[in-house]
């Protein structure tokens, strides 16, 4: 305990109190690099940049809930395929991923009478279980589930994003990266570059941020238009890649400050001991100017 105490009393209060403003950055570095820790291996599952629920009647018959994406791939509800670098943001899941077996009746040359009483005998079976639903169910499924099986087969983003793959990802792994090259220039006292790492950092992790943002208008907002595909909610994803470049921005800004008032804090003290030698000196030099005098 007591060389814990002695270590943190070493490495960071005193750092801390010796120069507050430079501590204060190395705070907001680890912040940063906590977030896009948590953003690149949470995504393999949970942490997603946008999702969207299915409409009730929906839910009903297919008896999935949501579809969330992330950066590597896809989710519906818990079942996500393998992740990939290569995620291809223009596809989104299949009819028959999505929908299942019920699907597989829109791709069959069937009589609609036939269709509707086969959607009708499905949430006839489910409108048992939610407490007897069934008939506004079939009255909304009918309408529904074909429009949003069309708009899964011809699902096309604004702009196809195929060029882009593989690079909403990357900057934000070569940002963490750098944040840790960051820790081994502070151990050195390489300040400038570690402003200059900062500004590298910071730069990679706004290309994926603006990327990811840019996926909601050209993908996410045309698969909100696809019926049966209900609210969508921005993720934690958005948000942990927004603070980490807030905290790497406020760090740029006060490792330059600190730098700068460090510098000038050096020159000060320079001038001050060239004043005290100066008037040091300047008894003898009356002395010697005296003795001339009398010669």
């Amino acid at each position: 305990m007591e060389n814990y105490k002695k270590i943190t009393k070493k490495h960071v209060v005193e750092p801390f109190k010796k120069n507050t403003i430079i501590a204060s950055a190395i705070c907001l570095i680890i912040l940063s690099s906590l977030l896009l820790f948590i953003l690149l291996v949470g995504s393999l599952h949970s942490v997603y940049l946008s999702k969207f629920v299915f409409d009730e009647p929906i839910q009903a018959l297919i008896k999935k809930q949501e579809i969330s994406f992330t950066l590597y791939s896809y989710c519906i509800d818990n079942s996500c395929p393998d992740p990939s670098f290569k995620h291809n943001f223009d596809q989104i899941p299949s009819v028959g991923e999505i929908v299942g077996d019920i699907g597989n009746l829109f791709n069959k040359r069937l009589d609609p009478n036939d269709i509707g009483n086969k959607i009708g005998d499905t949430a006839n079976k489910v409108g048992k279980d939610i407490g007897g639903k069934a008939e506004e169910i079939v009255n909304k499924a009918k309408e529904i589930l074909p429009q949003m099986v069309d708009g899964i087969k011809n699902f096309k983003p604004q702009i196809p994003t195929i060029n882009f793959v593989g690079l909403f990802s990357i900057p934000y792994l070569v940002a963490f990266l750098i944040n840790i090259i960051i820790f081994v220039l502070f151990y050195f006292g390489l300040n400038i570059f570690v402003i200059i790492l900062l500004l590298f950092s910071a730069f990679f992790n706004a290309f994926s941020l603006i990327f990811d943002i840019l996926l909601f208008r050209w993908v996410f907002q045309v698969i909100a238009s696809i019926p049966g595909f209900g609210k969508q909610h921005t993720g934690p994803g958005i948000h942990l890649a927004a603070w980490s470049l807030i905290f790497l921005i406020i760090a740029t800004v006060l490792m330059i400050v600190g730098v700068c008032s460090k510098m000038r804090g050096g020159n000060n003290n320079n001038n001050i001991i060239k004043q005290f030698r100066g008037n040091k000196l300047t008894p003898n030099k009356e002395q010697n100017q005296e003795t001339s005098v009398i010669v």
